[in-house]
């Protein structure tokens, strides 16, 4: 009990999440444990006494949730040390992306010679 309030309590403090953000983490964590379910019930295929063996699922979908879990954590600090601009170098060629005023997103590709 205590590990899971320090680490509930360290995750809380550590990340602010913006809503976007927090949408696409709890996705990742949705998706996850969807394939983990499904990776637990396609596993009843090979057990001898699958009408048993129905943990199977809930073991797969709880283990996708972690996988989710972890996932959306990585996404989300991906996402925190982006730069601000956006300017990818593809050698000595730039690349810029950039909003519209009508929510729109426009590419810029300046070249080099």
């Amino acid at each position: 009990m205590k590990l899971t309030s320090f680490l509930v309590f360290t995750l809380l403090l550590s990340q602010a999440a913006f809503s976007q953000d927090l949408k696409q983490f709890l996705k990742s964590c949705g998706y996850g444990t969807l394939a983990g379910a499904g990776l637990g019930l396609t596993s009843l295929v090979f057990e001898k006494k699958p009408n048993e063996s129905y943990g199977n699922i809930t073991r797969g979908a709880s283990l996708g949730l972690y996988g989710g879990i972890a996932y959306g954590l990585f996404t989300m600090n991906q996402a925190a040390n982006k730069p601000a601009n956006d300017i990818v170098d593809v050698e000595r060629n730039k690349f810029f992306v950039y909003p519209t005023v009508d929510g729109k997103i426009e590419t810029l590709y300046v070249f080099q010679f």
